[in-house]
């Protein structure tokens, strides 16, 4: 790949899962270089229990150049989100709204801004409309369901199982990841985005 002037980019996703054997793996990919280059990226994205992994190696912390947050979505963003979501999936733009500014309202509070709640309350709220034979989600259902909810999949809102859900609504923050820099990154929902230096 080097002598075909093309990089090699290594995406990981879950990375808070990542034992410390396989960061030390990771740790040692990055010593492949030239004197004027790094041979390959790394990528990964996670949630924050990956930066105190990655803390307590030193040589590895060391490596890591650059990080990115991931702030929560606003209420904007988080109808953005859903319907992009939904447009995906083949809804035409021109259809009726399957849910009013209502049920995002509910959504979005509900989920603090966190995507892969939206996304969780989305799909249950669907279901149930479907069950009911409705053809759109109303503020009232959203709450209904997503208060069903044994588990919210985030911290800070009580849900059935008393479990909090986080409020944020600061904006969405899109991150770039400059590759023609070499080097090692990590994305978190609520954490780090990086790229390593040449050190």
């Amino acid at each position: 790949m080097h002598l075909a002037r093309r990089r090699v980019l290594l995406v990981i996703d879950e990375g808070q899962n990542l034992a410390g054997s396989q960061l030390e793996i990771l740790r040692t990919f990055l010593s492949f270089e030239t004197p004027t280059e790094k041979l390959i990226n790394i990528v990964i994205f996670a949630q924050p229990e990956l930066e105190e992994k990655i803390v307590r190696k030193r040589n590895l912390a060391q490596r890591v150049g650059m990080d990115h947050k991931l702030n929560p979505l606003n209420r904007r963003d988080t109808a953005g989100m859903i319907a992009h979501r939904l447009a995906i999936a083949g809804r035409s733009p021109q259809a009726p709204p399957l849910f009013t500014q209502e049920a995002i309202d509910v959504i979005h509070e509900r989920s603090g801004g966190v995507p892969r709640a939206i996304t969780n309350f989305c799909a249950d709220c669907l279901v149930e409309a479907a069950f009911l034979g409705r053809d759109t989600v109303d503020g009232a259902l959203a709450a209904s369901v997503i208060g069903r909810r044994v588990f919210t999949g985030t911290p800070g809102l009580a849900g059935r199982d008393g479990s909090d859900l986080d409020r944020g609504n600061g904006p969405v923050i899109q991150a770039r990841i400059p590759i023609e820099r070499d080097g090692f990154a990590t994305a978190t929902n609520g954490t780090t985005f990086r790229e390593a230096s040449h050190a």
